[in-house]
């Protein structure tokens, strides 16, 4: 009996599949298992439970009934608190620039920003693409998750040991020893960021963004406490390399904190070949939209002045600075939101046309703003020095009207787990940006700025056609949403246009601008409130706040 009970210990010992498959699985049901003393009976159903137990205990994490049954509410609430942290934490981080820029000198942000260029781009190789996986996966099981923990966490030990290795060349390249300690040290950023993408992407997956907020928040704040304290002490450059360890770091307390899940031991990587794919897929889209993304920097500092380079720069991360602000909370919650109804044809569309409406009414006139305004905002924001990067900030103002649009259609096939299409769609837009950009260059910087719009205008249609084909979204009915806010916008601004050339008044002043502005802004909303789609969203969001307001 005890040579028995030995063998069904050592293969209870083994991987639940091993188990399923061998002719001793049912001595653990047999008599003579019952026959055995308390404490070897005691200790095969301890190791039975082990794994079995596991996805029970974490199957109100991995199940999405809780979210898709309050859809409605866990989105509203979720685009609260994702702007809540998105505006928070900038908040808080102009605050510590405002305090650490007056201690630190440009010298000390100059090093680490030359350290950031090479870490920014190994960034995107740390997920793998394995968080929208995690996300996106209709079922989810404790393995799988478990799995892409640890290859999560391998990933950034290796990334992690790379920059470790290659730390004495950045120096050598710049010929500033002192970039080889601030890479070995920022090298840390790797496997602490392992340790808690997958508690993220669960906290996502439940659509749990008052978590996600605080953890980010919390992170911030201690970044920046600790980078206050060693900016008095004197640590110089130091500062913002710790500051930069502190963010991920202190979230590792709070990511176990707030999700319940618990890594353990891998056993197998079965069913893992499906989640591996995607986001593989996600990956080779990240990697040619950064290389089309970064080609346009590359190619003005090549063959045109640095001042030019300056100018363009400063022009598009303004321009973008309210887009993203808007664009990022609403991409936050949608991709989890849209998982979760994956299945549902009905819902699915109906929340896709919720989202795009809602970036559209939102984004357009904003770039209309931009557009009108742009000498001005220039000079209130950058000051007179920087007015040579108004013409440019205007034709980018252009890309703003249609980019943010068109790159929520990408969330569609993240969604329905298309990443194979979603790396297609993003090598063609890629290749068609890096062209514009080629073309541009012979035309300097403003060439450039002119490429971009004209191939996010080519793009309009193509994407919206791949990224809907096959689908149960409408490309016809999608292109009827966007077109509405669009078309009211360039009317209203045209309309604008057409009295400064008749009236040539001062257009530049504050006075003007801002009547200019209001203008525009309530004739938008007048115009938009009577177009159907328009006023029938605005209804949905209306009674869902009216309803958690009379709770």
């Amino acid at each position: 009996m005890r040579l028995i009970c030995h063998l069904v210990l050592r293969l209870q010992s083994r991987p639940q599949n091993y188990l399923r498959r061998s002719k001793y699985t049912s001595l653990l049901r047999s008599p003579l298992i019952k026959e055995m003393g308390t404490p070897d009976r005691d200790r095969v159903r301890a190791l039975n439970s082990v794994h079995l137990d596991k996805s029970e205990k974490y199957k109100h994490i991995f199940d999405k009934e809780d979210v898709v049954g309050d859809l409605k509410s866990k989105t509203i609430r979720g685009g609260f608190w994702s702007l809540i942290s998105q505006v928070g934490s900038k908040i808080i981080q102009l605050a510590s620039t405002i305090i650490i820029a007056r201690i630190l000198s440009p010298e000390d942000y100059g090093l680490v920003a030359k350290v950031a260029i090479l870490i920014s781009f190994t960034n995107l190789f740390s997920d793998m693409g394995f968080s929208y996986a995690t996300i996106q996966s209709p079922k989810l099981q404790h393995n799988q998750v478990n799995c892409l923990f640890w290859i999560n966490v391998i990933i950034g030990i290796i990334l992690g040991l790379i920059i470790y290795s290659i730390s004495p060349y950045i120096a050598d390249f710049y010929n500033d020893n002192r970039l080889s300690s601030i890479a070995k040290a920022m090298a840390l950023t790797f496997p602490i960021n392992g340790i808690i993408l997958q508690h993220k992407a669960l906290l996502s997956r439940q659509m749990k963004f008052k978590d996600l907020a605080i953890m980010q928040l919390a992170g911030i704040c201690v970044s920046v406490i600790v980078g206050i304290i060693l900016a008095l002490l004197g640590f110089g450059y130091w500062t913002i390399v710790i500051m930069q360890i502190a963010i991920p770091l202190s979230s590792i307390p709070f990511s176990f904190l707030l999700c319940e899940w618990r890594p353990s031991i891998p056993s197998n990587f079965k069913n893992m070949k499906q989640l591996l794919n995607f986001g593989m897929g996600v990956t080779g889209y990240d990697i040619v939209n950064y290389i089309s993304r970064s080609l346009d920097r590359l190619l003005i500092g090549k063959f045109d002045t640095t001042h030019n380079l300056g100018l363009y720069d400063k022009a598009y991360n303004l321009m973008m600075l309210p887009i993203l602000q808007i664009r990022t909370p609403i991409n936050r919650i949608a991709i989890p939101a849209l998982s979760a109804v994956q299945n549902d044809k009905i819902k699915f569309n109906n929340t896709f046309y919720r989202i795009v409406s809602t970036i559209a009414i939102i984004t357009v006139p904003l770039a209309c703003i931009l557009y009108i305004s742009s000498e001005t905002i220039i000079k209130i924001i950058l000051g007179n020095n920087w007015v040579e990067s108004a013409p440019l900030f205007k034709i980018l103002s252009i890309v703003c009207f249609l980019q943010p649009s068109i790159s929520t259609f990408g969330i569609i096939l993240i969604s329905l787990g298309l990443s194979k299409r979603y790396f297609i769609w993003g090598c063609i837009n890629s290749f068609i940006i890096s062209l514009g950009f080629i073309c541009g260059i012979q035309y300097g910087t403003p060439g450039i700025c002119i490429s971009y719009v004209i191939s996010n205008i080519i793009m309009l249609i193509p994407t919206i056609i791949i990224c809907t084909k096959n689908t149960s979204v409408n490309p016809w009915h999608s292109i009827k949403i966007l077109a509405s806010p669009m078309l009211t916008a360039i009317a209203i601004i045209s309309l604008i246009i057409s009295i400064r050339c008749y009236l040539k008044y001062n257009y530049e002043s504050i006075l003007c601008v801002v009547s200019e502005n209001v203008s525009f802004t309530i004739i938008y909303l007048i115009m938009i409130y009577y177009i159907k789609n328009t006023r029938e969203l605005l209804k949905y969001y209306y009674s869902i706040i009216a309803k958690k307001l009379s709770l």
